[in-house]
């Protein structure tokens, strides 16, 4: 009998951003929408997270109203929840030190791709740079077909959907890593030192 993955090009194509995203210290799980907050649940408690910083992008938010994602559903310390449209009090040193103090940010990708383990945000798809960059961990949700073969097929995409967002896409590979200090690698000096890839079925 042939595997799966083997049948459906999908499940394929997340195979290989799995194997290559390990290769730069980086995870990808596969889950159902019915299993998102178990899975979810697995990883914050692998990190030992007691605070957290979520991102309500389009994507999340069309999950929690489906209530396939809650915040509720974590016991937390504490968790800094991001809407798309920041409020009219928005302050942003007290954003900055709140997603500094948070132990894991959860947000979405606007795409995968599986040959390099890489994901991408479209410009301005999140309400803040710092929300990738400022915990120490980052968990990053994303759908199936989010996932595309390389940036080439990514870019022809784009062109088919008469998009010029190309241009403005950001992408971001593997967890934070410099070798600046005598040619010794190290992870999470400018970013998270671990990141977390949930792909829902």
């Amino acid at each position: 009998m042939k595997d799966t993955a083997t049948m459906n090009p999908a499940k394929t194509l997340f195979g290989r951003f799995q194997l290559e995203l390990a290769n730069i210290k980086g995870d990808a799980v596969m889950t159902k929408p019915a299993d998102l907050i178990s899975t979810t649940t697995m990883l914050l408690e692998r990190i030992k997270a007691r605070k957290l910083a979520v991102y309500y992008s389009p994507l999340l938010r069309d999950w929690r109203t489906e209530g396939v994602f809650s915040v509720e559903k974590f016991s937390m310390e504490d968790v800094y929840e991001l809407e798309e449209t920041p409020p009219a009090d928005f302050d942003p040193q007290t954003h900055r030190d709140r997603l500094a103090g948070s132990d894991v940010a959860i947000t979405t990708a606007d795409y995968l791709l599986a040959d390099t383990g890489t994901i991408a945000f479209r410009g301005h798809s999140q309400p803040s740079k710092l929300v990738t960059i400022l915990s120490p961990a980052l968990i990053i949700l994303a759908r199936m077909e989010q996932i595309y073969p390389d940036i080439r097929a990514l870019h022809a995409h784009l062109e088919s959907e008469g998009s010029s967002t190309a241009s403005s896409i950001a992408y971001y590979t593997g967890p934070s890593r410099t070798a600046d200090i005598e040619k010794t690698l190290v992870l999470g000096v400018h970013g998270p030192k671990e990141l977390f890839v949930v792909v829902v079925e």
